[in-house]
This record gives structure tokens, sequence and C-alpha cells, in this order.
């Protein structure tokens, strides 16, 4: 049986099922806020029964644990285009996107576990240098919301916020984007070019550009994955810059665990 779960593991055979969708179009426009945000899509993480064949005698089995998230997305831009045309149908300068908000059920000591440390923020403001449209992280887990007051409901706290996808700069139609967060892929480093749109770093690592353009307007994730809770709630956020419109087709959250 061990053997078995191992192939199955290495040719990544999970199952899977759909926590979320909704295919109604709504646009993020006319706000009066620097940069606005709407929600269109909530997903709870759902309860993953233990496995009975590796458990000792009265004792509970191996806890499955969550695989992959795939996020199907249909979304668009709309707003100024570029006077010189070129970022047009790219993802550099993009003022429209979604990302990702992961609310927790508050526990005894969830303000403490989740106060920053100085060295936590020495590397926060060496990745933002004097650009305010970083939204990324490679040093901690609570995303680039970590430095904002923290949220709060009455049962729930908010963990952080993660870039889930850019949308392509003033295109005339909607995309179609297939995010997809595994365990096993983490977010390249910063110096690493894989990671940006091209012309973002020169031949020796260094900016060239005003912003830090994600290739394909998104990062890999896989420490979301690996620290997702069950119970968490995840809710999918719409957010545009001032004169900007983000429209959302549809997006769909599909859940990949192991067997």
């Amino acid at each position: 049986m061990e053997l078995i779960l191992e192939i199955l593991e290495y040719a990544c055979y999970y199952p899977s099922s759909v926590l979320a969708h909704r295919r109604s179009p709504l646009v993020l426009a006319d706000h009066q806020d620097v940069v606005g945000s709407m929600h269109y899509l909530t997903a709870h993480v759902p309860y993953l029964p233990y496995r009975d064949d590796d458990a000792t005698p009265g004792e509970p089995g191996k806890r499955r644990v969550i695989k992959r998230l795939i996020f199907n997305i249909t979304s668009g831009d709309h707003g100024p285009g570029s006077s010189a045309g070129k970022p047009r149908g790219t993802f550099k300068m993009s003022r429209t996107w979604l990302e990702v908000e992961l609310w927790r059920r508050k526990y005894p000591g969830y303000k403490e576990d989740h106060k920053p440390t100085w060295w936590d923020h020495h590397n926060r403001m060496r990745e933002l240098g004097d650009s305010p449209v970083v939204n990324y992280t490679e040093h901690y887990y609570h995303g680039y919301s970590r430095y904002r007051a923290m949220e709060e409901e009455e049962h729930k706290y908010k963990v952080g916020t993660w870039l889930l996808q850019r949308n392509v700069h003033v295109r005339m139609m909607n995309t179609d984007h297939d995010v997809v967060w595994d365990a096993a892929t983490n977010e390249l480093r910063d110096k690493d070019p894989r990671k940006w749109e091209e012309g973002v770093l020169d031949k020796n690592g260094k900016w060239t550009m005003g912003g830090r353009w994600q290739k394909n307007g998104r990062v890999a994730n896989g420490l979301f994955i690996r620290e997702l809770r069950e119970g968490d709630e995840m809710r999918v956020m719409m957010r545009a810059y001032k004169n900007y419109q983000c429209i959302v087709g549809k997006c769909e959250i599909e859940c990949w665990w192991d067997i």
C-alpha cells in the first residue's frame, strides 16, 4: 500500500473538488480611493479526514493535506493607456489586479503570533524601494499586507494578502487565466529574471523600470498552500487604481489534496 501511495504521489494523482465558483460579471470602477477594492468570491478550506491505512491502533492516521489550488479566472483591465503604447497587451504598468485575502478564526495568542519582527520589517523595506506597487513576498507568510494595521472581524482576523493575478494592461477583450498555486513550488527570488516581465531587470540584475512587474502577472505561492488550515477563508478581491476599471467575468477555485 505504501508503494502505491508513493507512485500516486510521484504522478501527482490527487482527488479534487471545486470549493467555490462565480460566473457573474462584476466591475470595480468610479471609486474615489487611490486604490479601490471589491469582493468577488469566497471559499473555505474544507475538513480533510485522516488516512486510516497508516494509523497506529487506537490513534488517528495521517492527516490529508492540500497539494494545490487552481484559480480559473476571466478578467480584464480598462483605463488610461501608455502614451507610447508599449505596455499595452502586456502585464507591465497594469493598474488592476486580483488578490487573495486569507481570514482565520481567532485563537488565544493570535495577535502575538502575527506581530512583525524587526527582520521582517527590514526585508519588507528593502523590497519596496521607491515603488508603491510591489505586492509580493518571499521572506514571510503574511503577504504584502503585514505592515498595515491588523484587520479583524468579530470571530476572524486577516492573516494577510497575496497577489493572485494582474490584468493584461489596457486590453479590449477579457483574458482567461489559470493560476496554479502548488505546495511544491515556491516563489522565485527577486534577482531571478524568470520572476519578472522582460526588461524589468537588466543583465546585471538591476531594476530598470518604475515598477516590478511579475512574469505573466503572477507568482508561485507554495508557502500559502502549505500553511493553510481547516476552516480558513479565502476571499478573492478585485483591486484597481483610481481611473482604472477591474473587470471579472468569472472565478473558480479548485482544490487538490493527497489521497
